[in-house]
């Protein structure tokens, strides 16, 4: 669909590549480059990247009251919570 809508806008001239899926277990989100070199680099560089999830909760939290655990991925691409708490910057 994407690619319809920019190449009628661009009269052929425009399309997009496709890099990434993110996190489609979920709601995901779609990465696109748009040309072929800029997708290979971007395609390259994902098993590298970090993710970081954050929530926004409604009310006051208590001091020291949070959550917050690694999620790691296998082999056969199963996602599970680990028991290493990452840094945070709660401000």
């Amino acid at each position: 669909m994407l690619n319809d809508f920019l190449r009628d806008r661009s009269k052929g001239k425009e399309k997009v590549f496709v890099c990434h899926r993110l996190d489609r277990e979920v709601s995901g989100i779609l990465v696109f480059a748009k040309s072929e070199k800029i997708q290979e680099q971007i395609k390259e560089r994902t098993g590298r990247t970090e993710k970081r999830y954050y929530a926004l909760v409604k009310g006051t939290a208590k001091p020291g009251r949070h959550a917050a655990k690694l999620l790691k991925e296998n082999k056969a691409q199963k996602v599970y919570s680990t028991k290493e708490s990452p840094k945070l910057n709660l401000q």
